[in-house]
């Protein structure tokens, strides 16, 4: 007696769980019924191929304008006398006043060379005006001839301006930048341009053998 009821619930289970089977196998047909059809309708769309069709593009001639814009995307000009103002000020004119210490140099290597071209006034003539135009060691000075001057002169232009340039890169890595920074960087940058012409010109009598004043 036993044994009935206990036969009778693994027939219930074993009906119940082949319902269920059979219940998800007609729910996975219609799912794969409903993805071809969708299949077959893409297809009859676009053609035989996957991809839709190719359209050319068209150019894209909408402006924007800028007054609708948010202001914090509008481009604003920095506030005069602002330190964003003056780093904008000393990069976009540094090159230019780079020049100034080579108007100077030369100017009082020719005041000098007036006055006298011997002893003290002549050597410091002679270091002035060629720190002023480095180009004129390609030529020779002392010894060259002078015709081969001015064209030196206006090939050490470019060189003052990247010292100008590089001045002003240089003073502007602080965020309050001044003319004062920019004047101490070309300082440092035309006492060295001051030593290494000494240097040559000190090479050159040497190799040379004569009198740089001479």
């Amino acid at each position: 007696m036993t044994g009935q009821p206990i036969t009778r619930d693994r027939h219930q289970l074993t009906t119940t769980t082949t319902a269920k089977n059979a219940a998800l196998i007609i729910i996975e047909s219609r799912q794969a019924i409903t993805d071809a059809t969708a299949a077959i309708a893409i297809i009859a769309q676009f053609g035989t191929g996957w991809c839709p069709p190719y359209t050319k593009a068209t150019a894209y001639t909408r402006r924007i304008d800028t007054q609708t814009l948010p202001t914090s995307h509008r481009r604003q000009r920095p506030i005069p006398d602002g330190p964003v103002w003056y780093r904008q000020r000393l990069r976009s004119r540094g090159p230019i006043v780079g020049l100034v210490p080579m108007a100077i140099l030369g100017s009082i290597s020719l005041i000098l060379r007036l006055v006298g071209a011997n002893g003290l006034t002549g050597a410091t003539s002679l270091i002035t005006g060629v720190s002023a135009a480095p180009g004129l060691l390609v030529t020779g000075v002392p010894f060259a001839k002078s015709a081969s001057y001015p064209m030196a002169i206006i090939a050490s232009i470019p060189l003052w301006m990247i010292l100008g340039w590089v001045a002003s890169r240089r003073a502007t890595m602080w965020t309050l930048a001044s003319w004062r920074d920019y004047w101490r960087q070309m300082i440092y940058l035309t006492l060295a341009v001051m030593i290494g012409c000494v240097i040559a010109l000190v090479g050159a009598a040497l190799i040379v053998g004569r009198s740089l004043l001479t």
